[in-house]
């Protein structure tokens, strides 16, 4: 898919501002904005880390955009994304934990650190027989948002996990040409709820129909 650059501005804008709010960034929709426009560092109260993660995102999704038709829902490409969202934020960037997580508000959240990479790949082969069966696009958004819930529940990952798992997402909506949504920060607990609500009951249809309501917006 190419996108003139207005446009794939306008794309990584919202993504990088959305899911980086969805971590408590602190930048401001005009702000990140206007931070892509000079790519300088933050002067004042905002710190280098809220930098780092919003130009790490921007450069995880101009990846995404460049090699998504070559890019196989994958360890490696799992890896890869990491490597690029966490640079100069984590020392272990670019691979799994190797500890156990204790989450005190999400029991069911954090697989063993020794089963994550059997447990990515089941979930990647699950994900890929059975999107090859899904005709509509509602459905195949629907597969997406499952096998995002997922990824949140295995949380391979000791920071970033979400960021990693909505550019996965959006990842599979130009691999498999879906509607292009983001995650808008307002409805950060709706979110999460709707995750928690598929991971306990199998039903996605909250998460699908909170997300359906949120197009990029394109101007």
């Amino acid at each position: 898919m190419n996108f003139k650059k207005e446009t794939l501005d306008q794309i990584i804008l919202e993504l990088a501002y959305s899911s980086c709010s969805m971590e408590n960034n602190t930048f401001t929709y005009d702000e990140v904005r206007d931070l892509f426009a000079s790519n300088k560092p933050p002067t004042g109260q905002k710190n280098n880390q809220e930098f780092y993660e919003l130009v790490n995102f921007k450069m995880g999704i101009e990846y995404i955009v460049k090699f998504y038709d070559q890019l196989d829902i994958s360890i490696d490409t799992i890896l890869k994304l990491h490597s690029i969202i966490m640079r100069f934020i984590l020392d272990d960037n670019g691979a799994f934990r190797k500890h156990n997580l204790k989450i005190k508000s999400a029991k069911h959240i954090g697989s063993e650190h020794s089963k994550i990479v059997s447990k990515l790949e089941q979930l990647n082969s699950n994900f890929k027989n059975e999107i090859v069966e899904v005709l509509s696009e509602k459905d195949r958004t629907e597969l997406i948002l499952k096998y995002h819930c997922i990824f949140h529940k295995i949380h391979p990952f000791s920071d970033g996990n979400g960021r990693v798992a909505r550019a996965i997402m959006f990842l599979m909506q130009l691999k498999y040409k879906t509607k292009l949504y983001s995650v808008n920060p307002d409805i950060k607990n709706d979110y999460f709820n709707g995750i928690n609500k598929y991971l306990l009951t199998g039903n996605i249809d909250d998460l699908y129909n909170l997300i359906k309501d949120n197009l990029i917006n394109i101007d």
